[in-house]
């Protein structure tokens, strides 16, 4: 396995369990890794610290899919880091009258790069890291096997791909393609969801939406958003401007 020393004193962030290894703490890498190709991350001491996806094109070089040097990053890894991250939110996917959510959201469920969102019978998944391109096929084929959705998406035409060395992509990977509307249930309420351009939902969506704007369309039935957007972008959206979600 291809072995990333780093500068003295540059482990701290590591030691600390932080999932991203930049390249000014690179001291020396001894081989040559492919991009996405698992490596072994040691101190300058060579004191074993994490095994992480290597990207050559990214100032963060590595990141880390395990600091367990008996854990190996193979099928069986990305099988138990999926099921824990989904049977993590299963409670809430299923108890709040809802049929979309958030099932992996990469560095926070020890996969970096990997989001998957489902949307009723389908998933929706970005691959914004070397790594996740790397495995995408064996990650590909453990979401068929937990949850056996109609139809895998990808919407991956984000820019943070460019900075991995990859281009964007967008189209279905798996199964059937999803209709370009869908209707999906959240919070018991149900929402046509547009299939458009992939984006995130944060709290400064207030000053990016005119309010001008907001009071004149109000009346309107239909919220378009995005096939990838958040679900819990609905509620924040009917929260910040009262709409009825229909």
């Amino acid at each position: 396995m291809v072995s990333i020393v780093l500068k003295p004193g540059r482990e701290r962030s590591l030691l600390r369990h932080h999932p991203w290894l930049f390249s000014g703490a690179i001291g020396s890498i001894e081989g040559a890794p492919r991009p996405g190709e698992t490596v072994e991350i040691l101190t300058s001491e060579r004191d074993f610290l994490g095994l992480g996806a290597y990207s050559p094109h990214s100032q963060i070089s590595v990141r880390v899919w395990t600091f367990q040097k008996d854990e190996p990053v193979d099928p069986s890894f990305f099988r138990a880091q999926m099921d824990k991250a989904i049977q993590s939110r299963a409670v809430y996917c299923t108890s709040k009258g809802s049929s979309a959510c958030r099932l992996i959201n990469a560095e926070s469920d020890g996969l970096p790069g990997l989001v998957v969102d489902k949307y009723g019978e389908f998933l929706v998944c970005q691959f914004l890291s070397a790594g996740s391109e790397c495995w995408k096929d064996e990650i590909i084929h453990q979401l068929q096997q937990i949850l056996s959705p109609a139809g895998i998406y990808e919407r991956s035409d984000v820019d943070v791909r460019l900075k991995e060395g990859l281009e964007p992509r967008t189209g279905s990977l798996w199964g059937k393609s999803p209709p370009d509307l869908l209707l999906i249930a959240y919070s018991g309420e149900s929402v046509h969801v547009f299939r458009g351009k992939a984006s995130t939902c944060s709290e400064d969506i207030r000053p990016r939406v005119p309010k001008e704007s907001v009071r004149a369309r109000r009346s309107v039935a239909t919220l378009e958003l995005p096939i990838f957007q958040s679900p819990y972008c609905l509620s924040s959206l009917n929260a910040i401007f009262s709409w009825n979600l229909l």
